[in-house]
């Protein structure tokens, strides 16, 4: 469905037609679900807050600003409740100030080249272990860039940050996760 479909529904709940929210759910629940999963690791936790995060986003759709899309609007959302809900529990792997002596073109030999099959698949499971050490902020920003594929801008609206806050931020994870598999 187009974003101006969805406008049209937004519109119609708001209007009293409440059982047209169902579409939001089954549409993006598994996204939803699978960005919570990213920060919360456990599954009943992630179950929870994807709840929690529709419940919010039915409660506020009516500051819902159509200039923006749906699916940003609540990945924003979920992202807040589930970084609320794991504040309490931050870990940092290794000193910060490492990330600095790495070059971009270091880290993305080691991450992104090789031609040998064998040793891409032994690097991309080394590389999922990395990301599952990462923190939740972190883990966020390679779920929503590299695997739902969201560009640089929407990501930036999700997080709430600018947009050259987000390049930093992932070209900095990209040194620590050569850091992280250097020192394995």
């Amino acid at each position: 469905m187009e974003s101006k479909d969805e406008k049209l529904l937004i519109i119609d709940i708001l209007d009293g037609q409440t059982d047209k929210f169902g579409y939001f759910i089954n549409t993006y629940s598994p996204l939803i679900f699978s960005l919570v999963m990213q920060i919360v690791s456990k599954k009943e936790d992630a179950e929870e807050l994807t709840e929690d995060t529709f419940i919010k986003a039915f409660g506020t759709l009516n500051k819902f600003q159509s200039n923006s899309k749906f699916s940003t609007w609540i990945y924003r959302i979920a992202y807040n409740k589930a970084i609320s809900f794991t504040r309490k529990t931050k870990k940092i792997i290794f000193d910060e100030k490492q990330i600095d002596t790495v070059s971009i073109s270091e880290a993305d030999d080691l991450l992104f080249s090789s031609n040998d099959e064998s040793k891409n698949a032994e690097r991309i499971k080394e590389l999922q272990q990395c990301i599952s050490r990462l923190n939740d902020e972190e883990k966020v920003l390679i779920h929503l860039f590299y695997y739902q594929q969201y560009d640089i801008k929407e990501i930036a609206k999700i997080i709430d940050v600018s947009v050259s806050n987000i390049k930093i931020r992932l070209f900095r994870v990209r040194k620590k996760l050569y850091l992280m598999m250097k020192n394995k």
